[in-house]
């Protein structure tokens, strides 16, 4: 039985058009996003994507279980972020929880090294730092400390009294002032002072007579 040549060629124009269909629907495929993955789906991990251009965005709107948790057992770093700006931020919108916590067993709950190991910053009257222990020191400082509060006033030959400014301070009746008076003249003491909270000074009283070619100053900080 002959075969009609006509058909053929039909026949393989039909095939010829549902193969390419085929790959265009393979090839639209793996154009498109891939879905989000529902609860219990497996999510592939490994690689490196140096090209990304968008976020990954990870939701729990279910219960209070992790969002992502990541796990190092040999040595490693469970989580590392990188950035020429910020490497990592956390942000918390409850009211007196952190942003960013950390917590050791035996180490340090967070630590930082750079060129300002830690900063603090308070936007509104709270502290910058909070330091605090249960059974320990709060705050242990290895090397000099710098306070923003420290200030001295000299003392003029034969003056009685120094006023020091703090500089827009304010000064309340809880603020402590420390003081110590530095000179090279062994007659020359520091009686006491007097808070002016009005105007945020403190009025230094001298007990004795700066002499002439002698020096003195008062060295004082604040703590509220």
């Amino acid at each position: 039985m002959s075969l009609d040549p006509n058909a053929l060629n039909s026949r393989r124009a039909v095939l010829a058009a549902a193969l390419g269909g085929g790959v265009a629907v393979i090839a639209q495929a793996l154009g498109r996003p891939l879905p989000a993955k529902a609860e219990g789906q497996g999510i592939v991990v490994g690689g490196e994507y140096t090209n990304a251009t968008s976020k990954t965005y990870i939701a729990n709107n279910t219960n209070s279980d992790f969002v992502l948790a990541a796990q190092s057992t040999m040595g490693g770093t469970a989580l590392h972020g990188r950035s020429d700006q910020i490497g990592i931020q956390g942000q918390s919108d409850g009211v007196g929880f952190p942003g960013l916590n950390g917590y050791a067993a035996r180490g340090y709950g967070v630590a930082g090294v750079g060129h300002t190991g830690v900063y603090g910053r308070s936007l509104d009257d709270g502290p910058g730092v909070h330091a605090d222990s249960v059974d320990g020191v709060a705050l242990r400082v290895d090397g000099r400390i710098e306070l923003s509060r420290s200030f001295y006033s000299a003392v003029a030959v034969g003056a009685k009294t120094v006023t020091g400014s703090t500089n827009g301070m304010k000064v309340t009746a809880a603020t402590l002032v420390i003081a110590a008076l530095e000179t090279n003249q062994a007659s020359l003491y520091l009686k006491n002072f007097v808070k002016d909270i009005p105007g945020n000074k403190i009025k230094f009283n001298i007990s004795g007579n700066l002499l002439s070619g002698k020096y003195a100053r008062v060295n004082w900080f604040l703590i509220s």
